[in-house]
């Protein structure tokens, strides 16, 4: 189907608010992505309680932003989602989805740390991957601290925060300490090659609100030594999917990341691991940070807010 209403209406107005001449300067980027999520993002839920910390990482301390359902923690800890934005490993932060993790807080009832990870072009691969495990490995040795029900924990993330998290959950297979119970993939961007090799990309890499120009221009930043088929940056090319949590993956229509989310699905369930798999139609890529203004978006949300009670409650 055609673009709906509401995400026509979304890329009408940035049309209209684009600079004149717009810059590739990543403090620019990531202003105006800031504006972006202030103007089309949701109305901030209320949670219980919402406390900030550090988890000291490789590269220096990483910020966490923790939603708690309720002020008081059950004895056994939150059920729980480590949440990476996405923002093509270059712009975002724990502000660009405070309303997203908010509505997964307070409607799934499960904890949300989002974490800000390194951005790319300061810190390149594989910073952002080796912030996550950084954060998973001081959840797990010591889940007291952090609240969590280490038998309830999920990853997840969008775009390339849902990349980060598909790469976690992988490097996790195996560990002694925690099995994961699921991951969580909104509109993922697996495979960092911006390459029109699948026929959404070559469909919708133009006027879709993402372009094959800027997934080119973030895949630069974050690897410029162009190991873009390395499955550690691109999980899309995993060989084997075998011991990865049961996933929720979400597709959008006019994406040019549709397909590749999409085939990821469709491998995880021929490798027998339970997959809800399901595609938004009429909108664009980012449209769940987006929620305030493209209905598609909210209604992404309410299935993840289903999927996470079915994984951890």
């Amino acid at each position: 189907m055609g673009l709906d209403s509401q995400s026509r209406h979304v890329l009408e107005q940035d049309a209209r608010l684009a600079p004149k001449e717009p810059s590739l300067l990543p403090a620019d980027l990531r202003a105006q992505t800031r504006e972006r999520s202030k103007r089309y993002g949701l109305a901030p839920e209320k949670v219980g309680r919402v406390e900030e910390y550090a988890i000291a990482g490789e590269g220096g301390d990483i910020a966490v932003r923790a939603y708690q359902p309720a002020e008081t923690p059950p004895e056994t800890g939150y059920p729980t989602l480590i949440y990476f934005h996405g923002g093509g490993f270059v712009v975002g932060d724990l502000d660009t989805h405070d309303g997203l993790c908010r509505f997964l807080c307070h409607h799934a009832e499960v904890q949300v740390i989002a974490v800000d990870y390194r951005l790319a072009p300061e810190a390149i691969f594989p910073a952002a991957h080796d912030d996550a495990l950084a954060v998973l490995d001081a959840i797990t040795m010591a889940p007291v601290d952090h609240q969590v029900d280490l038998s309830r924990l999920i990853v997840g993330g969008d775009s390339a925060g849902g990349n980060i998290a598909v790469t976690l959950a992988h490097r996790s297979i195996g560990r002694d300490d925690v099995m994961l119970a699921g991951q969580l993939l909104l509109y993922p961007w697996l495979k960092l090659s911006p390459a029109p090799d699948s026929p959404s990309k070559r469909h919708f890499g133009e006027r879709n609100g993402l372009d094959l120009a800027s997934l080119n221009q973030f895949a630069l930043m974050y690897d410029p030594r162009l190991n873009w088929e390395n499955p550690k940056a691109s999980p899309f090319f995993l060989s084997d999917l075998w011991g990865l949590p049961p996933s929720f993956v979400a597709s959008i229509e006019h994406d040019p990341l549709c397909d590749e989310a999409e085939v990821f699905a469709m491998r995880l369930a021929q490798q027998g691991i339970g997959v809800t798999w399901r595609r938004y139609l009429g909108t664009i890529h980012s449209c769940a940070v987006m929620a305030g203004a493209i209905d598609q978006g909210r209604y992404m949300l309410e299935d993840a807010v289903q999927w996470l009670r079915g994984a951890c409650h």
